[in-house]
């Protein structure tokens, strides 16, 4: 079941958190936490950026019927391995 983004509204009258927000928020800052994690893996490994823009760039050049199949065959794998050794 997914949480809805949007906080539950507070009670009339009421400044304090409710309750009931309490697990919306800890999913939220789960979230939030998941993403800094994301960021910070991807920005240690430029490799992965080099790889998917290898790979959009051939799809587009080759325009492939079945993407699936073409990310999965040998082929589009040794021209991103060939696309990396040319740019280190």
């Amino acid at each position: 079941r997914k949480v809805p983004l949007s906080p539950l509204p507070l009670p009339k009258g009421s400044s304090e958190l409710h309750l009931l927000n309490i697990p919306l928020l800890l999913c939220f800052c789960s979230q939030i936490n998941t993403r800094i994690a994301n960021e910070k893996y991807l920005r240690s490994h430029k490799e992965v950026e080099l790889l998917l823009s290898g790979f959009l760039r051939e799809v587009m050049l080759r325009r492939p019927e079945n993407i699936p199949e073409f990310a999965a065959g040998k082929t589009i794998i040794l021209i991103l391995l060939d696309m990396k050794s040319k740019t280190c």
